[in-house]
Order: structure tokens, then C-alpha cells, then sequence
């Protein structure tokens, strides 16, 4: 049996046709899925617990980990799908920008699906980096973060990866990926600010200038005196918790 939950007006008889399409697909491989046979799905990106898929305009993260712990999560009704659809429809609620969601669903006890609209126009910072960048994005990237963190939201894996480049003749503008891997917090602390900012920093490592890194940072504090100190903060980090990164620091 396969539940399904939309939103944003879509139709819940087209969830339940993409989710019957990618199951019928599968043959359990997990990341040495073969779907070169099958042009209208098409793999972004395969792993052993889940998948990134593009069909009909469509974004399917499909959940198809089975292992003990999910098996247990899924009994409770406490399964990844599940999960990470009710984050991303939280986060949106807070004013966060992610990728639209469409819903999701679950086959009981087996794999889980949620679908969001296919942002096929953006790129995420670390690829939209490699061409002509206005030198404002860094500037925006750190107001996005700040904003984020103002509304209580922090993210596992903040890194360029998992931010979409929005980019327009006059703006830049970001959505926010893996949502699933954000936390909401009541009281936003510096040590959870400077916690996000030290991670995305030190894989801006590789990518981008210390110039690009400051005004990241400077966008992040803005108008804010209580942060004035964070990028000498972050550098003091980055040598007290030396890590794979600090290598490419210019």
C-alpha cells in the first residue's frame, strides 16, 4: 500500500504515478542502479541509503535504505520521507527558501519518496563559482546564511553543495538543499552561528579567495555589531580544529 501527502496544488494521483513508475524501475541495487535503460529517469546522484532523481520536471529523493535502524523508524511511522518532507514544509513556513515542494510517499514498511520541483536553471555555489561570478555573491551568500540563522535554522552539512545559485540579470538568490539535515532551534546561540559559518568557510577553502571569503563573512554580519568579531573567530578555529580543508587556504 503506498500513502501520499501533497502540497502546493499538486495533484496527489500524479505522486502516486511517479512513485509506482520508480518502483517498478527499481531492482534494489542501491548506487549501482542501472538506468540507462530507462531515459525518462534520469540519476542525479545514487547512494547506498538514497537516490536524487529527475523525471517529468520532477525531483525525487527516494529513500530506499534497509537497514535495521530504518526498518525500526518505519514501523513508528518515524521514516526518512516522512521526516524530511515535514522539515522542508517547516523550513519553507519559516521563510527559508528550498527547492518547491510537491509531497511525498511511502510505501508501509519499504521505500519512501519525497518531490520537489526540479531546479534545472540553478547550479550549486560550488559549480556556478567555476564561471564569471559577480563578486556580489559572496556578499548574499552570507546574508542568506545570516537570514537562515535569524529564523532559527541550522544545517548538518552547510556547504556550497548544498546551496542553489539563483542567478537573474539584476539578483542572486539561493535555495537551500538537503534540507532533511537542518535542525530548528528556539535560541540561536554564537556557538551554532559560528558552528554552520566554520563548516562552509573551510570548504569555501578550495574554491574561492580570501577576499571572497571576507566579504562573505561581512555580508553574514552586516549591521550587526554583536558579530563583528566572527571572521577573526573563524580563522581561530580553522587553526585550533585543523581538518582536510585548511590545506587550500591562499
Amino acid at each position: 500500500m503506498i500513502t501520499v501527502k501533497a502540497s502546493n496544488g499538486f495533484e496527489p494521483s500524479r505522486i502516486k504515478a511517479l512513485t509506482e513508475k520508480i518502483l517498478d524501475t527499481y531492482d534494489g541495487s542501491t548506487d549501482s542502479w542501472d538506468l540507462s535503460e530507462t531515459p525518462d529517469i534520469t540519476p542525479i546522484k545514487l547512494g547506498n541509503r538514497s537516490a536524487l532523481l529527475a523525471i517529468d520536471g520532477v525531483c525525487v529523493k527516494f529513500f530506499y535504505d534497509k537497514s535495521l535502524k530504518s526498518r525500526i523508524r518505519d514501523f513508528f511511522g518515524l521514516s526518512k520521507a516522512q521526516r524530511t518532507y515535514e522539515i522542508g514544509t517547516k523550513v519553507t513556513e519559516l521563510g527559508v527558501p528550498i527547492p518547491k515542494l510537491y509531497g511525498m510517499s511511502k510505501k508501509r514498511f519499504s521505500y519512501g519518496m519525497v518531490l520537489s520541483k526540479f531546479e534545472e536553471d540553478c547550479l550549486p555555489v560550488h559549480l556556478f563559482t567555476r564561471g564569471d561570478c559577480d563578486s556580489t555573491l559572496w556578499s548574499r551568500l552570507g546574508l542568506f546564511i545570516r537570514t537562515m540563522h535569524d529564523k532559527g535554522i541550522t544545517h548538518k552539512d552547510l556547504s556550497p553543495k548544498n546551496i542553489l545559485t539563483v542567478s537573474s540579470s539584476d539578483s542572486i538568490d539561493f535555495l537551500l538543499l538537503d534540507y532533511e539535515d537542518c535542525k530548528i532551534h528556539t535560541i540561536m546561540t554564537d556557538i551554532l552561528r559560528l558552528g554552520d559559518l566554520h563548516h562552509i568557510y573551510e570548504r569555501l577553502l578550495k574554491i574561492a579567495s580570501t577576499e571572497q571569503r571576507l566579504l562573505l563573512v561581512k555580508g553574514y554580519i552586516s549591521d550587526c555589531e554583536g558579530f563583528s568579531d566572527y571572521h577573526e573567530q573563524l580563522l581561530r578555529m580553522i587553526k585550533e580544529n585543523p581538518s582536510k580543508y585548511t590545506k587550500f587556504i591562499k
